[in-house]
């Protein structure tokens, strides 16, 4: 176990026992490491604090082969939640509090389902954990206190997700009132491809989504990469899909050499990586490597024959886009010039008339906005 601080790395403990060091958390005040340890020639794992004053260890749980894949460390340092499975033959995961003073142990998640990756709330008093009890992985939460649980544990969804929970749900409100929970979720017209999804899958499929590959292709929107993504994180299907992170971890590990990499050849690689089972888990860790671990690495997708700088928003038709939509949802039907006076103002500068007049032409050919009597307004 070991820091580093500007240039210079130093060892904090060393032991040749251990076969495996994995720092899973770090103590808000600094002083301690949260870290598993596994013993080879024991086949043993231990959750323990490593000091950072003088790299002394105090072993807080000693298991047998089972191991953490999280664990992390309360504000207050007193306790530390972990999943692990629960006896030898079950596979699934609880969730579990241990009193760093080793005064007491408890179950906190005990269900059917597998529960894991336990992490503190930054106030200290809700645990939130991923759960899959509802057929696919989903983010929860439970209060804490003491170490103890205090309430049942609660399903954490995006506003979005709860304003419409079914297929059917968002097929039949209007456009307007998906556009404004969409604010601040990315591009507009992903919510409109996704309202006329919900739209042919009430109409085709009784608002059930397909698992197979052919099939989820065949609905509007849905490309080979997105039919993937939802065979793979819905169903927990084997696919094989690339997005910005996956892509990023592939262009790093197996082509550092190579440039102009076309996503043809990355997908083969992510196809001779792919675990036997465990797909939905594969692509999510995956992706959480992609988009932090990588991070701080210079970019890989420049090695990409799909790579594109991206211009600034402001000042970019994207914003005009955002500013258009972001008027029609507070005003309603507007005329063109009073609509271009709305713009200005979300803006805080000048609108000019031409742009303006070309991206809305460009809205209206695309369905998302229309003009009736002279006036413009999002489509019903």
């Amino acid at each position: 176990v070991g820091i580093q601080v500007g240039a210079t790395p130093r060892i904090l403990h060393a032991n040749q026992e251990v076969g495996l060091v994995q720092p899973m958390d770090w103590s808000a005040d600094g002083k301690q490491i949260l870290a598993l340890f596994t013993r080879d020639k024991k086949s043993t794992n231990q959750i323990v604090l490593v000091s950072v004053a003088d790299g002394s260890v105090r072993v807080l749980k000693s298991l047998d082969w089972r191991r953490p894949l999280k664990a992390s460390l309360s504000l207050d340092g007193r306790y530390v939640a972990y999943d692990l499975q629960p006896t030898e033959t079950v596979r699934r995961r609880d969730i579990f509090v241990l009193a760093t003073d080793g005064s007491r142990e408890t179950t906190l998640v005990q269900h059917a389902a597998d529960d894991g990756f336990p992490v503190w709330t930054p106030e200290g008093d809700r645990i939130l954990f991923v759960s899959d009890r509802t057929g696919n992985s989903s983010l929860w939460t439970i209060t804490v206190s003491e170490g103890l649980a205090t309430d049942v544990e609660v399903k954490l969804s995006p506003p979005f997700i709860r304003r419409f929970p079914t297929a059917q749900v968002l097929a039949r409100v209007s456009l307007r009132d998906v556009l404004a929970e969409w604010q601040g979720m990315g591009y507009n017209r992903r919510a409109v491809h996704l309202r006329e999804l919900a739209k042919t899958l009430v109409r085709k499929r009784s608002g059930k989504v397909p698992a197979s590959i052919d099939e989820l292709q065949s609905l509007p929107g849905i490309g080979p990469n997105t039919a993937g993504a939802i065979r793979a994180f819905a169903f927990d299907r084997k696919s094989v899909f690339v997005e910005t992170n996956i892509r990023r971890v592939f262009l790093h590990h197996f082509f550092r050499r190579r440039r102009n990499i076309p996503d043809a050849e990355i997908l083969l690689a992510v196809e001779r990586t792919l675990p036997a089972r465990n797909f939905r888990r594969w692509y999510y860790a995956l992706m959480d490597y992609g988009a932090l671990a990588l991070k701080s690495r210079p970019n890989p997708h420049r090695r990409s024959a799909h790579y594109t700088r991206q211009s600034a928003f402001r000042g970019s038709p994207r914003e005009l886009r955002g500013k258009i939509i972001a008027a029609l949802i507070r005003h309603g039907s507007v005329s063109p010039d009073a609509l271009r006076g709305r713009v200005a103002l979300l803006l805080g500068r000048r609108c000019p008339a031409k742009e303006f007049s070309a991206i809305v032409n460009r809205m209206m050919q695309e369905g998302i906005i229309v003009k009736q009597n002279g006036r413009i307004t999002i489509k019903h």
